[in-house]
């Protein structure tokens, strides 16, 4: 059976190891910033984040896997290039979002 990559330090908990991995010197901290940056970019819409962190615990206990962790997470970011950019500081290279270059970075009550 595979081993499932694991997402590294993003605040609740949740790890991504592999032979990939992109940053090894992320800290706690940084997935903290990070989170702090979801946050204040879905002030206006809280159902966004909460389901953001959801996905993430879900992942952490196995209730969902890479797959489908990355493809939610693509689709609650989709617009904001510069928050998918920080997601991937926590994934192996091998499974990093795409950014999309046609799409730049929108406020948030436009980028649904």
């Amino acid at each position: 059976m595979a081993r499932t990559p694991h997402i590294k330090a993003i605040g609740v908990g949740v790890r991504v190891r592999g032979a990939a991995e992109t940053n090894l010197n992320l800290t706690q901290e940084d997935a903290k910033r990070y989170l702090n940056q979801v946050q204040r970019a879905f002030a206006n819409k809280v159902g966004k984040y909460a389901t953001f962190r959801e996905l993430l615990i879900d992942f952490k206990n196995r209730r969902i896997g890479i797959h489908a962790l990355l493809f939610r997470v693509k689709e609650l970011l989709q617009g904001h290039n510069k928050l998918i950019a920080g997601f991937n500081k926590f994934v192996p290279e091998n499974h990093e979002l795409k950014i999309d270059e046609d799409d730049d970075d929108l406020p948030c009550d436009e980028a649904d």
